[in-house]
Formats: structure tokens, C-alpha cells, sequence
């Protein structure tokens, strides 16, 4: 299992309300492209990026009190940017839209991406 693959099951773990198990493997486009049949769908949900935090991050997720967390890369753009680099590596029916958060005292939506293998 790669590095990426075990932070990213550790961190399903930390949330098992969420989602209890985390998928194998990296969450790089041209792999997930090949795995999807004609026609299937790839829809993921996150936070907007923070205005001129763009591209790739990094994010710590915490192990035991005597281990280095493990780290995890992830990518921030903008709804746009999304939906370009999505089509450049041949996806169709691209769409990236950020949904304002609910009523109350959050202010963050989340961004919602499709497309189409």
C-alpha cells in the first residue's frame, strides 16, 4: 500500500462518521480516468481553497502520540481551474460549482466537481 493510500485510510478512520472505509490507491486524474467505464461519473466534494492558496497542499493527519503524522498531498483550485484541468486530462461534461453553506454561523460552502469519463 502506498504512503498516500495508508494516510488516507488513517484519516477515514479519525472520521468514521463520514465514511468508514477509504478507497486504495492515489488520487492522481489519469488513473481514476482509466478506471472509469465510458460514460461514469467522477464526483468529488471539499472545502473552496483559501483566496491564493492554490494548487497543491498539504495536509498532516495526526497518528499516535509517539509517531510523526502522515502526510498527505491534495489539490486547491478554483471552480474554473478545476474544470480545465479535469478536460485536459479528458474528461467531458465537466462542472465545478461551490455551494454556499447552510444558514447559521458557518460561512464556508463546499465545492462540488463532476465529470465524465
Amino acid at each position: 500500500m502506498t504512503d498516500t493510500a495508508i494516510a488516507w485510510d488513517t484519516y477515514s478512520r479519525q472520521r468514521p462518521e463520514r465514511r468508514p472505509t477509504n478507497a486504495a490507491g492515489a488520487r492522481l486524474l489519469p488513473a481514476i480516468r482509466e478506471r472509469l467505464h465510458p460514460g461514469g461519473r467522477l464526483v468529488f466534494s471539499q472545502r473552496p481553497p483559501v483566496e491564493g492558496c492554490y494548487g497543491c497542499q498539504a495536509s498532516y493527519i495526526p497518528r499516535g502520540a509517539d509517531e510523526d503524522p502522515l502526510v498527505v498531498k491534495r489539490w486547491d483550485y478554483e471552480p474554473d481551474a478545476w474544470e480545465r484541468v479535469l478536460k485536459e486530462h479528458g474528461f467531458t461534461d465537466v462542472t465545478a460549482d461551490v455551494l454556499a453553506a447552510p444558514p447559521g454561523n458557518r460561512k464556508t460552502g463546499t465545492l462540488i466537481v463532476r465529470a465524465r469519463a
